[in-house]
């Protein structure tokens, strides 16, 4: 996660398992079912769950929060100084739209 100017402020593994309540809220709620049928990943350790943690736990770090990203486009971005994505790395995020290629928000 990044602040307006760009600099890193929270970074997890992308299997980071401190999310199973929040995973499960979402579950409940449906919109489990629309992240699958959007992204086709499950929430358990995607970033819906990551971000409803950091609600609940850190909201100081995204109320700060301006971009985020994947580490390979973090990679990418400390490399050529674009911040870009790349869509087999994004799509393991839960919140890129396999079939439209781009970012989604639900």
């Amino acid at each position: 996660m990044f602040d307006v100017n760009g600099v890193a402020i929270w970074t997890c593994p992308n299997t980071d398992s401190r999310t199973p309540d929040e995973a499960l809220d979402l579950a409940r709620s449906g919109t489990f079912d629309q992240i699958f049928d959007i992204a086709g990943d499950w929430v358990l350790i995607t970033a819906p769950a990551r971000f409803l943690w950091l609600k609940c736990h850190r909201p100081d770090i995204l109320e700060k929060t301006a971009k985020f990203s994947m580490i390979s486009d973090w990679m990418t971005q400390r490399l050529t100084g674009r911040h870009v994505t790349e869509p087999t790395g994004s799509s393991s995020s839960a919140l890129f739209d396999l079939k439209a290629r781009t970012w989604t928000c639900l």
